[in-house]
């Protein structure tokens, strides 16, 4: 142990030193952007002050026809225009354009009258008429260039003079006939009792994860690409890694480098934007009320996203290590800015709580967790566990980075990388095939649903599904039968299979009250579901073929068919595993089922390893799908009888069934 302490120590110190060394890296990536924003929050603001300030003073000319109107609403019309200043009012005769409107000309007839009305000087036409439908109302129209600055801002003057106008006889009519409104029950008046602290800490909740994972990826990937890419072209990395030192050792000194930046990058830019609010500057300067920090404690709350901070550079750390060149590791910069930034775009939802489910989403996690602290609202239970999930993702990431750091790997030549390649061609292949079924069920399926629930659901499962699941297994130029999982299993591995039902219905009944506590579902989506009409109409035999034989038939083709039989060629158990629970879980496209329909993908998963036949996880999926359908629609709910509770404890013997019989030789 003492031994790995110091070579990670020891590695530590030569990345840092040489991290050091290269000041013009480290002042751009670090120092400078910390710099820049007062200067940038204070240019902006003036920018921003005399952009409006020459508006508000610039004087606008603006032409009328008002003589067909009513007086008196035209007289209180050009009264309030006319407060608008610095305003010109000029009369004209608009006859030439109530004679191309009443002929219902188009815009391009209108427009060589409008601009000979509106001559050099006015930037807006404004007409007055008594509306055609309504006599008692008064039609006022504008014409206008969006295109001239001017003219929009002619646009917004008569605007909000004709609102207000609006206002007045609206109120003056309610009182004349009705003595006031009688629909107005009540009067609403809100007002805000949060501090100046608060109010701080809810500006900058909703600013700094987006900007925290900015900063790490500019501090940290200067790093992170010096260390492993820029190692690797340099020739250094393969003189370290020949040396009898451990490579977990090796990767994880150049990880705590890749730390040491990206936090003191993180750590300058907040401490020079804290100070940004604390002087009011920019943004800033109209709404915070009093000069002041924004308290110990919310400072100490937003240390919260430290475990966001590690997880991303144990990213980049992993990334970057399997770069070989400097020019392939900054290419992976934008994917790995998008993948972090969008979980984080969950703060600009204040209906989003940090909670139990939220705590374990990679970087949305921590971006809560630091909104919640810089509110001052964190609750320590998401956040313990939000801290124990990123650690153990950060550890699988160091653990993959350590496999990769070795010397037969870095040291092997062309042919032998060219010779890996093709053998990991199969799970390439269909991880890719993966990704692009699930996208064609978002868009091709989804629209054909819109179309129609039913028919739309049948085309896209027997049709869609079942063409990728063939498509995907006709490419590897394989028996297509055995490569879709269309093998004949064991009778015991079939019984196991209709034993396990049981059990899994009865642990999706047990978690979905646990789910609905963690992270409830929408009433609008439980609204949504609860008006399925066309399921109202459908027998029960229907139902079922549906919503549970279909699926369990076309799904089971595609994921536990031609993706696994692919995946399988060059992966093991847990990767396979992982990835059907994903694929699965993606192509289901609800956050609110995400575990139980990745769970039940690894387990579908798990049964076809086991048995090489997907014909038992089609039974597993056809009779857990059709018990929970049957039951929520109130035809036949197995789930409340007896005999389904004690069927369900012979789960055990459906595992014991399918883990030690041995599967019949293909």
């Amino acid at each position: 142990m003492s031994r790995t302490g110091s070579v990670v120590r020891a590695v530590l110190g030569v990345e840092l030193r040489q991290l050091i060394r290269d000041r013009r890296a480290l002042l751009t990536a670090i120092l400078l952007p910390a710099l820049l924003y007062p200067l940038i929050f204070q240019a902006g603001q003036w920018v921003e002050d005399v952009s409006e300030k020459t508006l508000a003073e610039r004087e606008v000319a603006v032409a009328l026809d008002t003589g067909r109107a009513d007086a008196e609403v035209v007289r209180r019309a050009r009264e309030l225009l006319a407060a608008r200043t610095p305003i010109e009012l000029i009369d004209v005769d608009a006859q030439p354009v109530f004679t191309l409107e009443e002929g219902e000309a188009e815009s391009d007839a209108l427009r060589p009258v409008v601009r000979e009305l509106l001559g050099d000087t006015a930037q807006l036409l404004l007409t007055a008429q008594p509306h055609p439908s309504a006599p008692r109302r008064t039609l006022f129209q504008l014409y206008y260039e969006v295109k001239d600055d001017g003219a929009r801002e002619a646009q917004e003057r008569a605007r909000g003079a004709l609102r207000e106008l609006e206002a007045q006889i609206a109120a003056e009519r309610r009182d004349a006939l009705l003595g006031g409104d009688p629909a107005a029950g009540l009067d609403l008046a809100m007002v805000d009792v949060a501090t100046a602290e608060a109010a701080r800490g809810a500006e900058l909740g909703r600013l700094l994860p987006f900007l925290a994972v900015l900063i790490l990826i500019s501090g940290g990937a200067y790093a992170a690409l010096a260390v492993f890419a820029g190692e690797r072209e340099a020739g250094t990395l393969e003189t370290l890694l020949v040396q009898p030192v451990p490579t977990h050792a090796v990767a994880w000194g150049k990880f705590l480098a890749v730390l040491v930046a990206g936090l003191t990058a993180l750590f300058a830019n907040l401490a020079s934007l804290i100070a940004c609010v604390a002087f009011r500057l920019g943004p800033f300067a109209n709404e915070m009320d009093e000069v002041g920090g924004i308290g110990l404690a919310r400072i100490a709350g937003s240390l919260s996203y430290l475990p966001g901070c590690v997880l991303l550079c144990a990213v980049l750390c992993l990334v970057c290590g399997r770069a070989r060149t400097f020019r392939e590791g900054q290419m992976t910069l934008l994917p790995i800015t998008l993948a972090t930034a969008l979980p984080s775009a969950i703060v600009l939802k204040p209906e989003v709580q940090l909670d139990f489910l939220w705590a374990v989403v990679p970087f949305a996690g921590p971006a809560l967790a630091m909104r919640d602290g810089l509110r001052g609202g964190l609750q320590v239970g998401p956040l313990l566990l939000m801290i124990a999930a990123h650690a153990v993702y950060a550890g699988f990431a160091l653990s993959r980075l350590s496999s990769i750091l070795d010397a037969e790997r870095i040291l092997r030549s062309e042919g032998d990388e060219q010779e890996a390649t093709l053998r990991r061609a199969n799970a390439r292949h269909a991880l890719r095939w993966g990704f692009v079924s699930v996208l064609a069920l978002y868009v091709i399926g989804g629209r054909v649903q819109q179309w129609d629930p039913v028919y739309g659901l049948l085309l896209t499962l027997w049709v869609l599904v079942v063409a990728l699941a063939i498509g995907c297994a006709a490419r590897t130029k394989r028996p297509l039968l055995p490569e879709l999982g269309l093998t004949l299993p064991h009778p015991a591995h079939v019984l196991g299979a209709v034993l396990l039902v049981p059990g899994l219905v009865m642990l999706a009944r047990w978690y979905l009250p646990v789910q609905q506590e963690i992270l409830p579902l929408p009433s609008s989506m439980a609204e949504s579901a609860a008006g399925l009409g066309f399921l109202e109409d459908m027998t029960p035999l229907a139902m079922f073929g549906l919503l549970a034989l279909t699926p369990g038939i076309c799904e089971e083709l595609l994921f536990r068919g031609a993706l696994l039989s692919s995946l399988k060629q060059d992966l093991r158990w847990p990767r396979i595993l992982f990835w059907e629970a994903l694929l699965f879980a993606a192509a289901h496209a609800s956050i609110y089922r995400i575990v139980p329909t990745a769970f039940l993908g690894a387990v579908l998963a798990a049964i076809t390893l086991r048995t090489r036949s997907i014909v038992p996880a089609v039974l597993v999926h056809v009779g857990y799908n059709g018990t929970l359908v049957l039951a929520d629609a109130g035809s036949v709910d197995w789930t409340a009888q007896t005999w389904f509770t004690v069927l369900a404890w012979a789960a055990p013997v459906g595992i014991g069934l399918l883990a030690l019989r041995r599967p019949r030789a293909d």
